[in-house]
């Protein structure tokens, strides 16, 4: 494919995961991941992109957290895409083809549609991988028993437990050294990453049938 899909996302923790998981999957070649700072910043990216030398994409798919009100979620997404002059008629995990031929698509995270954020996602699958640490992080929530947190401050602290479970010698890393060379907190094969992939894999199919003569 001659012409590269952008995804756009919230920041560097994003950009790694969905680097990680499209090298898997062996569409390299297709994307280009670009991370924003922030979904405040989102429009700011959009336009851009567009307005830069050279965009030709094949196709414009943004991926952002769900956060507690996905419907709101939609309604941002679609209004950033309309500033740029795209009308993202997608109810997401979906995809659509503008009138000049780009792929346009909407992932919400965790679950493509629904409320939380990338670590619930995260927490899922090395919580599948590392079972006991897992019962450790949850016997420690009892113990803290906030009861301020908001579900997602819940899986941010959750996963940033285990991931301090699972490495004794950085225990503060941040999410991208998750995938370097000898680490496995974070297993890209999960199936907990099963509906994220079949959504990438179904947009470059898109995208090549968009471009074929």
């Amino acid at each position: 494919m001659s012409r590269k899909i952008i995804l756009i996302c919230e920041g560097p923790a994003d950009k790694k995961l969905l680097e990680e998981l499209i090298a898997f999957a062996g569409h390299t070649e297709a994307f280009s991941v670009k991370s924003c700072e922030g979904k405040s910043t989102f429009e700011r990216g959009l336009r851009a992109l567009k307005t830069g030398s050279g965009f030709d994409p094949a196709g414009i798919v943004m991926i952002r957290d769900g956060d507690t009100d996905p419907e709101a979620e939609i309604a941002a997404a679609r209004a950033e895409f309309r500033a740029i002059g795209y009308d993202l008629d997608v109810t997401p995990p979906g995809m659509c083809i503008a009138p000049d031929g780009l792929v346009l698509g909407l992932f919400l995270f965790p679950n493509g549609n629904s409320a939380g954020a990338l670590e619930h996602l995260l927490y899922d699958a090395a919580a599948d991988l590392h079972p006991e640490r897992a019962r450790c992080v949850a016997e420690f929530e009892r113990c803290a028993a906030n009861s301020g947190w908001s579900e997602n401050a819940l899986a941010k602290m959750r996963f940033q437990c285990l991931v301090a479970c699972c490495l004794e010698d950085n225990p503060a890393a941040p999410i991208p050294y998750l995938w370097s060379k000898g680490v496995t907190v974070v297993p890209v094969d999960s199936p907990r990453f099963t509906g994220l992939r079949a959504f990438l894999g179904s947009v470059v199919a898109a995208a090549r049938d968009s471009q074929a003569p």
